[in-house]
């Protein structure tokens, strides 16, 4: 009983201390944004915010879940950390390699349609950022796996805060701030995390002693394409909307949408928390009858409880909060928000949910859930933004977002132990 106490408490720990990066880190991402908004206005903000799309969605692309399938191995496997490390980093400088090349061919070939009114060599420019997310992906999966979430948060934290830092520097005592000098910084700045992560990491991991392994990277595959397919979609999922409000709208609308977006996204920071740590621990502990397993469905009902409190607060403040915080402009925003509000709470239980399915090797449910939102989610978004502009968007994606949870839970009463309503509502005492 001891052990297992030790455990739950040190899971809170963890989650709390993840839980307080989140808010520390969209605080500086959120200020970055007011930055821009502020200084610059709703078409720059609409130019940043489609310049970094784009190599999020490479590393989501070109990943193949390793980070993922690291995890899961390396919390099984522990001692293979120096031959998962080697055949991982060969992976990625393929991969970056590979990858860049097929960006600039895409943007060259098909960039004066989808990113019309947003300069070209600003979204070339922007495609540095591919290969150190891909990196910094690799490199945080082994201290999530080694549940190491105190280097794990100081890692994620770095790259915002410095952003901001440095930004804020430039706006009050320089004149050269701008949106290239914005794009440069988010841009170069997780280079330099890279290094650093690369110097903790080596002081437990040999990074270059072991061989490149092709038994490990079949393995990892094998369970890494199945995420890596869930990833592209939930990204797509996440910021399909985005892209299509910038080709029917224009980049000032796509400017308005971002700051609904980034502001109820700041509510998945609780699930988020609770899926960094729940997954190395459910995957390390997935074969053991020894009672440590988390509840999950007790966490997705949790987590769906804080959420939609904090979605209500959100709702109340929101139309106050945007013209302060934004300005001029931006006033539309909270109207999207409403309408993004009902279904980011949704999804946010989702996720939990996902986790369980992933340290169970479900993946393929994963997936298949994940795909089915995107089509709907690409469609509704298609009939609505045409008629409804950034409020169709929004409620678009929100109905997308609750399906999700919908078709999670008719799984969820097929393949676990707790029946689908324990993971949103507190089950019927007798």
């Amino acid at each position: 009983m001891n052990k297992v106490r030790k455990i739950v408490a040190k899971a809170r720990s963890d989650i709390g201390l993840t839980f307080a990066r989140q808010i520390v880190s969209a605080l500086c991402n959120l200020g970055v944004v007011l930055l821009i908004a502020n200084k610059l206005g709703s078409f720059e903000l609409g130019v940043f915010s489609i310049t970094l799309v784009l190599p999020q969605l490479m590393a989501s692309l070109f990943g193949f879940g390793i980070s993922a399938a690291n995890i899961f191995f390396l919390s099984r496997i522990p001692k293979s950390h120096a031959v998962i490390w080697a055949t991982t980093f060969r992976c990625i400088a393929c991969i970056s390699l590979v990858g860049s090349s097929i960006a600039v061919i895409f943007v060259f070939v098909f960039g004066d349609i989808l990113f019309n009114e947003i300069p070209l060599e600003t979204i070339y420019f922007g495609l540095i950022l591919f290969p150190a997310t891909l990196l910094n992906s690799n490199i945080l999966a082994f201290f999530q796996a080694r549940q190491d979430f105190k280097t794990f948060n100081l890692l994620v934290l770095i790259s915002p805060f410095l952003v901001l830092v440095i930004a804020l520097f430039a706006t009050l005592f320089t004149d050269f701030y701008s949106l290239n000098f914005q794009i440069f910084l988010s841009v170069l700045v997780p280079y330099f995390v890279a290094i650093l992560g690369l110097i903790k990491l080596s002081q437990t991991t040999p990074l270059f002693q072991a061989n490149f392994s092709k038994r490990y990277l079949r393995l990892a595959l094998s369970y890494g394409l199945k995420v890596h397919l869930g990833r592209i979609a939930t990204l797509l999922i996440t910021r399909i909307d985005l892209l299509m409000v910038n080709f029917f709208l224009g980049a000032s609308s796509a400017g308005v949408y971002t700051v609904a977006v980034r502001l109820t996204e700041q509510i998945w920071m609780i699930s988020n928390a609770v899926s960094i740590v729940v997954f190395p621990k459910l995957s390390a502990n997935e074969k053991k009858n020894d009672g440590l397993n988390i509840s999950v469905a007790r966490l997705s009902r949790r987590t769906l409880q804080v959420t939609s409190g904090v979605s209500i607060g959100l709702a109340i403040a929101g139309y106050s909060l945007i013209p302060i915080l934004f300005g001029a402009g931006f006033e539309n925003a909270y109207f999207v928000l409403l309408y993004l509000l009902p279904g980011i709470v949704l999804f946010s239980s989702s996720r939990i949910i996902a986790n369980q399915f992933a340290a169970k090797n479900l993946v393929h449910i994963n997936l298949r859930l994940t795909l089915v939102t995107l089509v709907a989610n690409t469609i509704f978004n298609l009939l609505l933004i045409p008629n409804f502009g950034l409020s169709g968007a929004a409620f678009a994606t929100s109905l997308a977002y609750s399906f999700n949870l919908l078709f999670r839970l008719v799984f969820v009463n097929n393949f676990m132990d707790e029946p689908w309503r324990h993971y949103i509502w507190l089950p019927t005492k007798r």
